[in-house]
């Protein structure tokens, strides 16, 4: 009883003066993603540009790729997302970096089969003189890094001339900067 006792305050007088301390935390898990390649629409099409005409559309990002990816275990991965605009627009709207509150779900399934769910992601333009740019971000609610956030700058380029012609429905994706899960 003596030595348990004697065990018991040594311990005590150890952890409170500092000399020994609780193993910290694991950090958090995250990947970096240097590339996304693929593409986008808009439903129903944003109106050409010089259009009075505005529309509220959602975006769809069908099948995005995800590729050299560095950490968490993963090496590439798919996007997809859908979002829509609380704030209608046209071309024009677009091109003058117009913030139309595009917002909703998105998800990655990662090569290793494991998926990041997104349930609040948003798409932000970030001001740009030569392309469209867009700022996807959200927090990862469920699946493989799950507590994180998302975030990726992606240029559109319109693969339909829509903006000159009927309407754009049809974009281009690619990285302004890397994906970061972190």
């Amino acid at each position: 009883m003596r030595k348990v006792a004697s065990i018991l305050f040594a311990t005590t007088v150890a952890l409170s003066t500092g000399l020994v301390s609780a193993a910290p935390a694991a950090a958090a898990v995250s990947t970096g993603c240097r590339w996304v390649k693929g593409y986008g629409s808009f439903k129903p099409a944003l109106p050409k540009s010089g259009a009075k005409t505005k529309v509220k559309p959602t975006f769809r990002i069908t099948a995005a790729g995800l590729g050299e990816c560095n950490g968490g275990g993963v090496t590439r991965g798919t996007l997809v997302a859908t979002l829509k605009a609380g704030v209608a627009g046209n071309c024009t709207s677009l091109a003058h970096d117009v913030d139309m509150h595009f917002a909703g779900t998105a998800k990655i399934t990662w090569n290793t089969k494991a998926t990041s769910q997104i349930t609040t992601a948003k798409m932000t333009p970030i001001p740009h003189p030569q392309n469209t740019q867009m700022r996807l971000t959200g927090k990862v609610t469920s699946g493989k890094f799950a507590g994180a956030t998302l975030t990726s700058d992606i240029k559109l380029t319109s693969a339909d001339h829509g903006c000159e012609n009927d309407g754009l429905v049809k974009v281009n994706i690619r990285s302004a900067r890397p994906l970061t899960i972190k």
